[in-house]
């Protein structure tokens, strides 16, 4: 569910599907500028990133993802936004994990940008990913 508070939109229940990206982008911590991993899906309510760190569930998180620059649809040079980690899955690389992460805090300037990342940098679909391992 998306609610929107001023210009500000703030995310419940996941209720969209998400997509999975070819173009991994990089997911930035704000608080400390490190790198914490990279973009495997997004929606409007949340996304996954790929981390060699194990983050655990219900973390606030400040993050940054970056935008590729040679992309010229794109009008802005990054997302920020506040997230909280739902849940954690080993990767099918074991030395990787999956981190869900549902956005707390987002400025509805971004739902655009979102929405142009998952028309030009997602997989066709009918094409499935696995990326973490089910026991």
């Amino acid at each position: 569910m998306v609610t929107k508070i001023g210009k500000k939109i703030v995310m419940s229940e996941r209720n969209s599907i998400r997509k999975h990206l070819f173009l991994y982008l990089d997911v930035f911590d704000k608080t400390n500028n490190q790198l914490l991993g990279y973009l495997g899906d997004i929606s409007e309510q949340g996304l996954m990133f790929i981390s060699q760190t194990q983050i655990m569930p219900d973390q606030l998180l400040n993050i940054r993802i970056e935008l590729p620059e040679n992309l010229q649809e794109m009008n802005k040079m990054c997302i920020d936004a506040q997230v909280k980690t739902r849940w954690t899955e080993p990767n099918i690389n074991p030395q990787l994990n999956c981190i869900g992460c549902q956005f707390i805090d987002l400025d509805a300037e971004y739902i655009p940008v979102i929405q142009q990342i998952t028309e030009l940098l997602t997989f066709d679909e009918d094409f499935e990913i696995k990326r973490v391992r089910r026991p």
